[in-house]
């Protein structure tokens, strides 16, 4: 089991991508990296779309929520962030 690890979204990954240095995370943090198949689907969109370049992200490990207590803790977590920033308000 993992006690550490860092997710990633999709801000984080692209940033590195557009600068051809997703390596770095790779080197830092290949054993406790994570995102999830949605933010890897939309980087394949941007991808897709000529917006940023193709990533090998083929070592991240997938974060799925499985269970009804990781959906809990996962819809609190999220309903924390949004009370945090409101688009165009700032900081709340």
């Amino acid at each position: 089991m993992v006690t550490e690890g860092v997710v990633a979204d999709t801000t984080i990954l692209s940033n590195f991508v557009l600068i051809g240095r997703e390596d770095i995370l790779n080197k830092v943090f290949r054993n406790n990296f994570f995102t999830t198949e949605e933010v890897l689907k939309e980087l394949k969109r941007g991808e897709d779309r000529g917006v940023i370049p193709k990533g090998d992200w083929g070592w991240i490990k997938i974060v799925k929520i499985e269970s009804p207590h990781e959906n809990y803790l996962f819809q609190l977590f999220t309903g924390f962030l949004g009370t945090i920033r409101k688009p165009g308000k700032g900081a709340v």
